[in-house]
């Protein structure tokens, strides 16, 4: 399957997206949860989803987590907070059936610029998601968290 040959409905990608995240991290067991926090924290790609596409094949999406602009110390409570709030803000616009904000690179890679943002006393910490395009037939979901003051520059 050529890549160029399977065009993904965003919406449908993302909603896909959403419930499997939302049952790895919050439907499974702590314990479950946190063992994969833990393994895409330390830089690993794990196994995430598989998209069929009928007769086009099927597209088998691993997840991972790029923690670099984290402000403070991530932890698994601190993560979870950050995805709940991500995974809200993108269920409003999916029922909302608004913009999906989808940025994407010259490389093909695509950004959901829609953020979850939690806020504590002295920091504030954004994550989005995005996918990219690794090989025919092969993505990973992508969960970074992004520069807040960068983020702030950009929109004004």
């Amino acid at each position: 399957m050529n890549h160029q040959d399977v065009n993904l409905n965003p919406t449908e990608f993302l909603t896909a997206v959403v419930e499997n995240l939302d049952g790895l991290f919050f439907a499974e067991t702590r314990e479950q949860s946190k063992r994969l926090f833990n393994e895409i924290m330390h830089g690993e790609t794990m196994p995430f989803m598989l998209i069929q596409l009928g007769e086009a094949g099927e597209i088998k999406c691993d997840v991972s987590l790029d923690a670099s602009k984290y402000v403070g110390k991530l932890n698994f409570s601190n993560f979870r907070k950050a995805l709940a709030m991500m995974l809200m803000s993108i269920n409003q616009r999916l029922k909302a059936e608004s913009d999906l904000a989808i940025l994407s690179s010259r490389d093909g890679d695509l950004l959901f610029n829609i953020p979850g943002i939690v806020k504590t006393a002295d920091t504030v910490n954004m994550m989005v998601c995005g996918m990219r395009q690794n090989s025919p037939g092969v993505a990973t979901v992508r969960l970074l968290f992004i520069d807040p003051d960068a983020y702030k520059q950009q929109a004004e």
